[in-house]
């Protein structure tokens, strides 16, 4: 750790522990007045146990408003490699979009437009496509490999790959491992992780591009996301709610992170040799595979001393938000159980002590 993030370290941790008295000195005052109850006893331990995390998240939100209301770069100040990227694109350039079971017709024209921008600009050969599919055997299958070939014929030879998994060992996570190993995997230096209904931008990408090849230990670089076809009320005002307050949270989180931020799992650059090498994700006990993979990946490459980055800024980057409350439950349900899976890997050996805290939040 460099002497100034040590500082800032510091300084965070005072302003979270100022925060957390701020907040517990009036439930003192409140519920010691005439005495403890054992009820009284058992609401402020509730409220202490609560408040060092209320702190961490507003003392993130106030230095985040802070540095994009008064610097004049807050990219550069919690990001520097950014003011140093420029110059031609080097490196090749994989996308990789995992689908299973998805309707082709909505995800293949924004990747589409994608690669024909990239294609179409500065060192447009560098960049392809791979579609990873976990799609089971069947029509569905069948239907998806003819999309895909019907876009790749509109391109050279070798720029649009399609490649089906018999099985989904592993998930998303096995899947994408599993082109990595590959020789087209390795014949690639970065890659360009996708969903299924992620949406980029060229100048975005590139923008990603230049500042990893400007941070030869940045492994991973991770921007803000919006969302895209806010088709319903709900959708458009948790995405407007969502722009602003992430993109304020992730300066904050990654002027006191560091080189130790966060993995969303999409809409982000790796370096693919040392993801490769670094991020394989262990088997949890019973056997089982590892759902919520992203967070382990960074705390892995944190332990390995690689730099995982975020760019507070979601310009040309998006994705769909749920279209309504119980949409957004079910996701949130979904998340909670990768999610609880994390106390089986607090304690192992390899991973970065920020990583460790971000699973454990």
């Amino acid at each position: 750790m460099t002497e100034p993030l040590r500082r800032r370290r510091a300084a965070f941790l005072g302003l979270v522990l100022l925060l957390t008295a701020a907040f517990l000195a009036p439930a003192w005052h409140v519920l010691a007045a005439g005495g403890w109850s054992a009820w009284e006893a058992a609401i402020f331990a509730c409220l202490a146990l609560n408040a060092p995390w209320l702190a961490l998240s507003a003392a993130t939100g106030l230095v985040g408003f802070a540095l994009r209301r008064g610097t004049c770069d807050p990219v550069a100040a919690v990001l520097p490699a950014a003011a140093r990227a420029a110059g031609p694109i080097t490196a090749r350039v994989a996308i990789l979009c995992c689908v299973r079971q998805e309707d082709m017709g909505a995800v293949l024209p924004p990747l589409e437009r994608l690669l024909r921008d990239l294609r179409a600009g500065e060192s447009g050969g560098l960049f392809s496509l791979a579609v990873l599919s976990d799609t089971p055997a069947g029509e569905a299958a069948a239907r998806e490999e003819v999309a895909v070939a019907r876009l790749a014929g509109s391109f050279p030879a070798g720029a649009v790959l399609y490649r089906r998994r018999a099985r989904n060992t592993g998930f998303k996570a096995g899947n994408l491992m599993a082109f990595l190993d590959s020789a087209a995997g390795r014949a690639t230096d970065f890659a360009l992780i996708l969903d299924a209904d992620s949406e980029m931008s060229a100048e975005a990408v590139r923008q990603l591009v230049r500042i990893m090849q400007a941070d030869g230990r940045l492994a991973i670089l991770q921007p803000c996301v919006a969302g895209r076809g806010a088709d319903t009320r709900f959708a458009a005002t948790f995405g407007f709610g969502h722009r602003h307050g992430a993109r304020t949270w992730a300066t904050g989180q990654a002027w006191w992170q560091g080189p130790e931020g966060p993995y969303w799992g999409h809409n982000a650059l790796i370096r693919v040799a040392p993801f490769r090498d670094h991020a394989r994700l262990p088997m949890l006990p019973g056997g089982a595979h590892i759902l919520s993979h992203d967070h382990v990946e960074a705390a892995l490459l944190h332990g390995a001393g690689w730099a995982v980055c975020v760019l507070p800024e979601d310009a040309g980057s998006a994705e769909r938000h749920p279209p309504d409350l119980p949409a957004m439950f079910a996701r949130d349900l979904r998340w909670a159980a990768g999610n609880m899976q994390y106390r089986h890997l607090l304690f192992r050996r390899g991973m970065g002590r920020i990583g460790r805290m971000q699973m454990f939040q």
